[in-house]
């Protein structure tokens, strides 16, 4: 009877090392209470992480005892201890950004070829 139970345990005890649990939730504005898709949901201190879908869902396997890091662009991170049916709102980032960079693309097309378009396009019409 004992050798079962200790072939027993010794089977189990590795589930239970690595238990698993599975949280789900919902991710809003704090001001609107829209849905925020996108947002990154990640297990501190492991790769784990998940993204929220269009109606601002995540579901996120984590181990217990977890805390999840909620970071959104544009709005104040959070980190949270994970809870089953977790509502989460993140409020705007107010502060003021110190720098911004712009950058865009051009590209040049001369005189003759804007004319050789133009004519083109306008024997094409009258054709």
């Amino acid at each position: 009877m004992t050798k079962i139970f200790l072939l027993l345990s010794i089977l189990l005890l590795p589930s239970l090392l690595f238990a698993q649990t599975q949280i789900t939730g919902r991710v809003m504005d704090a001001g609107s209470h829209l849905p925020l898709q996108g947002v990154t949901i990640s297990e501190r201190g492991t790769n784990n992480v998940k993204l929220t879908d269009a109606n601002g869902d995540f579901s996120i396997s984590v181990s217990p005892q977890a805390k999840l890091v909620i970071s959104y662009v544009g709005y104040v991170s959070q980190t949270l201890d994970a809870s089953s049916n977790m509502a989460i709102s993140l409020a705007i980032d107010n502060t003021k950004l110190s720098e911004v960079v712009v950058t865009g693309l051009a590209s040049s097309v001369k005189k003759d070829q804007i004319l050789q378009m133009l004519l083109h396009l306008f024997r094409e019409r009258i054709l």
